[in-house]
């Protein structure tokens, strides 16, 4: 077993600077706590809700509390939010990933739909009970 690292890949950017969440509420220190599925190809840390590309790292999303991206970032390199069709109701809504809960070893993706209807999308098929128990963490339409 070598102890030298791999090479990085090519689009993967290596620094020395600490990888640090500033919601972090770890006894260990100020560090992202990440979950994932092995199907999804981010991770997304629990606290300040960051996304990352989980063989990358590149940083999709910035977190809560995370400092924006450089405003002279050109449009074509912009990252892509988290987004897809919900046809969970069979109706063409847009919707953006805002949080991943897991229920009885099931992942579930809430989401708020893009202009004027909340809903919620759910990554497999859920039981009635289950939709329920999910639309329990969506917050309230606003007013």
């Amino acid at each position: 077993m070598s102890t030298h690292p791999e090479p990085a890949e090519p689009d993967t950017e290596q620094t020395d600077e600490p990888d640090l969440c500033p919601l972090s509420k770890r006894v260990d220190g100020p560090k992202h706590s990440w979950t994932f599925d092995g199907d999804d190809p981010y991770i997304i840390c629990f606290y300040c809700e960051e996304v990352r590309d989980a063989r990358t790292g590149r940083v999709i999303t910035p977190g809560k509390g995370q400092p924006e991206e450089d405003p002279e970032t050109p449009a074509d390199q912009a990252p892509t939010p988290l987004s897809g069709d919900d046809e969970i109701f069979n109706k063409p809504a847009r919707w953006e990933i805002r949080a991943t809960i897991y229920r009885n070893d099931r992942k579930f993706a809430i989401s708020d739909a893009l202009g004027d209807d909340w809903d919620f999308a759910v990554t497999t098929l859920a039981t009635n009970l289950e939709r329920r128990e999910i639309q329990r963490h969506i917050p309230k339409k606003r007013p």
